[in-house]
């Protein structure tokens, strides 16, 4: 989405945004995007989920074998994916998945308003 070299919009995904009647969150396409290299994994759903995952992984869902199978994993993985997409994932306010994925636009304003600084848990 942004180009490391020049810290912009990448070129093709602007124009694919701006091509579609989108307007990206981050800003205009000139504007420089270098706050934001830094900071972005206060917007990544996947960050905020793999987050979860890990304290289910350490938590609820903590193995109990010396040595772990990857097939034992693998069922600890899909209890975990079944917990997640249950309505009993606390996720912030209670909202499980939808919630986190409904967070993610006012969670990229605050960190535009913030000017790139580390959001508050």
């Amino acid at each position: 989405m942004v180009t490391p070299a020049h810290n912009r919009l990448n070129l093709t995904f602007a124009a694919s945004v701006q091509g579609r009647g989108f307007r990206s969150w981050r800003g205009e396409h000139s504007d420089s995007a270098a706050w934001l290299v830094k900071k972005f994994s206060d917007v990544y759903l996947h960050e905020t989920a793999i987050a979860h995952v890990g304290r289910l992984l350490d938590g609820k869902f903590a193995h109990n074998k010396v040595h772990e199978t990857a097939a034992h994993f693998k069922g600890r993985m899909e209890r975990i994916a079944d917990h997640m997409n249950s309505p009993d994932f606390a996720a912030p306010g209670g909202a499980g998945l939808l919630g986190l994925a409904k967070e993610l636009r006012p969670r990229c304003q605050a960190l535009i308003e913030a000017k790139g600084e580390r959001l508050p848990k």
